[in-house]
């Protein structure tokens, strides 16, 4: 029969104490997982910030690739277009070659005109001189003929006539040179004024046509300018080709910190993997805890109902109740204890000590043989637990009440 000394008690201070630790130390738990899933969520927030930023350089990048193949475009439009302005510009210069050809040409048929001129004059003079020695063949038989007829007129002499023939082919040497000299003139003023006419129209229409090509070219560049300003990105320098190193060294900078954020981000998940199992595993523990605990109150009303089949003195029933009281109080709001404090100062007395605290799950009073008592089981079953695992030991509570009673079947 178990004594009032035999029967193990726990305060409500303990159970409190108990209580609040396991309480606190879910607290920490709770607070450090919160911190956890905080770092994750700026993490996150990191990593989508860092892959926002790459993706807005790679969309640079493209810009840039883009702006600089339609500059590339451009360029090859406006070679292009160089080309057959080019072109166009030597086929001006052959046909101003070809009219400068076309003048030097004229120039020489001028000159051939005026060869020829002089050809016919020389031709003329001759002639000229031949007419006078005919006309002087014709003067000596004048006069023979008038010498022989008698002495009619005035007789000149050869002096006299060569001197009046001399004198009328100069005079008319000096008529024809007038002449052809005066015509020469006015075929070459005419042929010149021909060729000044032909050449500055063909200079106007040249200038013309240089400054509509000007134009075309003028207009072309501002078009170029026009297109390089609307496709270009906005602060786009077509010129800073330097800075694309630094911006694929700027992103691959960011990439490789993009890696480490997600190695971090990787590695903090694990400790909140862990963490998470840790609370869990202290969750379990609590609830066998727990579960102890009213198999500790299902063997206090064993306890009672012995109290109440056999004769138990005053002061046992006083041991039992404080111990009832004390073990409802973790379940209940506590009360203040009654002022008959000889029992337990009695209890306290005595050789067996305050537990100091419930164990590890793997604790309880199932099991047993029907009509056996849980708490008066024989030696034999002190090393296995209520649940029938062999090598968990039982805490110091169970062990007392087992004592108690084993201590009570020996006094009947």
């Amino acid at each position: 029969m178990p004594t009032p000394r035999s029967v193990p008690t726990i305060t409500v201070r303990e159970m409190e104490s108990m209580k609040s630790t396991y309480q606190s130390q879910i607290s920490s738990l709770t607070a450090t997982l919160s911190g956890r899933a905080a770092e994750v969520e700026s993490l996150k927030k990191a990593v989508a910030d860092a892959e926002r930023r790459v993706g807005e350089a790679q969309e640079q990048v493209r810009e840039e690739t883009s702006a600089r193949e339609h500059a590339e475009r451009e360029k090859s439009d406006w070679e292009r277009r160089g080309v057959e302005v080019e072109d166009v510009l030597r086929s001006i210069r052959e046909e101003v070659f070809k009219s400068d050809k076309e003048r030097e040409e004229l120039l020489r048929k001028l000159e051939e005109s005026d060869r020829r001129a002089e050809e016919a004059e020389a031709r003329v003079a001759e002639n000229e001189t031949r007419a006078l020695e005919a006309e002087n063949k014709i003067v000596d038989q004048s006069i023979m003929t008038t010498a022989d007829s008698g002495d009619k007129g005035p007789r000149y002499t050869a002096e006299e006539v060569q001197r009046q023939i001399d004198e009328k082919v100069a005079t008319l040497c000096r008529e024809l040179h007038v002449v052809y000299k005066k015509k020469h003139e006015t075929k070459v003023a005419a042929l010149k004024k021909s060729y000044e006419s032909k050449a500055e129209k063909k200079h106007v229409e040249l200038t013309h046509k240089v400054e509509e090509l000007s134009k075309q070219i003028e207009d072309l560049q501002a078009r170029k300018n026009d297109a390089l300003a609307g496709s270009l990105p906005e602060g786009f320098d077509p010129h800073a080709t330097a800075n694309r190193e630094a911006d694929l060294r700027r992103l691959e900078e960011q990439n490789s910190e993009l890696e480490q954020q997600k190695t971090r981000l990787a590695s903090l998940a694990g400790e909140i993997e862990a963490a998470r199992a840790e609370r869990t595993q202290l969750l379990q523990e609590l609830e066998n805890e727990r579960r102890e605990k009213g198999e500790l109150v299902a063997a206090v009303d064993e306890m009672l109902s012995l109290q109440a089949t056999e004769a138990a003195t005053p002061r046992q029933q006083a041991v039992v109740e404080d111990f009832r009281r004390s073990v409802s109080g973790a379940n209940a709001t506590p009360r203040a204890r009654p002022e008959n404090s000889s029992g337990p100062s009695e209890f306290r007395s005595s050789g067996i000590g305050k537990p100091s605290g419930l164990r590890g799950p793997g604790f309880g009073f199932g099991g047993g043989t029907a009509g056996e008592s849980r708490i008066g089981r024989g030696a034999g079953a002190s090393g296995v637990n209520g649940s029938g695992a062999p090598g968990v030991p039982k805490s110091r509570m169970m062990s007392n009440i087992e004592r108690m009673g084993m201590s009570g079947r020996g006094q009947e």
